[in-house]
């Protein structure tokens, strides 16, 4: 009986061996390696965007069983945000981050993706900014003029204004030079009492050493990676929803080779993301908030007065002055198309986050 038990344990075994030894051919090819993207990243190696863009890496790879790897280079080594559309458009990069406000010409209904004002729901921000470039058909005509693919949406959570001095108000912020980001944020820094100056990101922090600005509009999450609490004494939270909708994108012509089932790990991880991104966002940034103000930096509410001047007046002419502008220009006729359709899928994408709740905090459903 038991050299009988003895011997289907071994047929057994022999079997299972089999099966393992001859399945590895069929892994091996199915993980054939396709492509290795070479993926520019402005943001230094260190900060909030780091581990989550090293995320992405690994997403990437292990979705894709190895047959898509991911090489990034950090803190604008291979490209920064100013070269990020001709890095892509002459193949020194694959992926990079192509910010709007960087190229008004060359991709004016884009910037409208960047509208300010658009919400406050870090991920409704994301969800309907993605969901506009993957279904409005004047920013995916404008994208594919560009030879871009978005992948992956980004988002910088709330904007708020930092300065050297001590700034509580509206009244306090006027005349103040403040470096902005360009877009839709100049008209409603205009309503605001500010003047506003273009210059990258990576250039704040001097600027706000040698006193050439006298602030800057910020997010956390961006701002503490480029160590801005050193120079910044005050803060003044203005949140006003500010969506840096904009996406990092693959060159089409690497997209295009890419086979269909890459393609759709892609789209599902591009959706995943920003579930991912968005926990990350909410947890995140009040950890920051905290340090700066461990930092010695003063962390002023807006008033009353000021948030309701902001949210009736300032972002409503704001909105309406920056798609007349951008309508104006060659490219983007479309313009108040484009608006219409971000505002019904911001207001979609809220819907479903009033009556379910989050992907990852689902709202209970009352038993009867």
């Amino acid at each position: 009986m038991k050299k009988g038990l003895f011997a289907v344990i071994v047929l057994f075994l022999a079997a299972s061996l089999t099966l393992i030894a001859g399945s590895g051919p069929a892994q091996a090819a199915e993980a054939k390696h396709i492509i290795t993207l070479k993926h520019a990243e402005a943001f230094p190696a260190a900060g909030f965007y780091y581990p989550h863009l090293l995320w992405w890496r690994d997403q990437v790879e292990r979705r894709s069983n190895g047959a898509v790897t991911v090489k990034q280079y950090f803190g604008g080594s291979l490209s920064g945000w100013p070269q990020a559309l001709k890095a892509l458009q002459t193949g020194l990069a694959d992926v990079a981050q192509v910010c709007p406000p960087y190229f008004p010409s060359e991709m004016p209904l884009s910037m409208i993706v960047e509208m300010v004002g658009l919400s406050t729901d870090l991920w409704v921000a994301q969800k309907a900014a993605t969901d506009l470039y993957n279904e409005d058909p004047y920013i995916k005509a404008e994208q594919k003029k560009l030879g871009l693919k978005p992948v992956f949406t980004h988002h910088s959570g709330l904007m708020h204004y930092g300065f050297r001095s001590m700034v509580r108000t509206f009244a306090d912020m006027k005349d103040k030079i403040t470096r902005t980001y360009g877009g839709s944020l100049f008209e409603a820094e205009k309503r605001i009492g500010l003047k506003s100056v273009f210059m990258p990101y990576g250039d704040i922090y001097e600027a706000l050493a040698r006193g050439t600005i006298d602030g800057t509009g910020f997010t956390y999450i961006v701002s503490d990676g480029f160590r801005h609490w050193e120079k910044i004494k005050s803060v003044v939270e203005v949140g006003a929803g500010y969506s840096l909708g904009l996406q990092r994108s693959i060159r089409l012509p690497v997209w295009d080779k890419l086979p269909p089932d890459i393609q759709a790990m892609f789209m599902k991880l591009q959706s995943d993301w920003i579930d991912y991104f968005a926990k990350a966002l909410y947890s995140e940034t009040a950890l920051l908030r905290k340090k700066w103000q461990d930092f010695g930096v003063v962390i002023n509410e807006m008033t009353p007065a000021d948030r309701d001047k902001l949210n009736k007046q300032i972002l409503p002419e704001a909105q309406k002055a920056f798609v007349q502008q951008v309508g104006k220009m060659p490219g983007g006729e479309h313009a108040k198309e484009v608006w219409a359709h971000y505002q019904k899928l911001r207001d979609k994408c809220q819907a479903l986050v009033d009556n379910k709740g989050y992907p990852w905090a689902p709202k209970k459903v009352a038993s009867k």
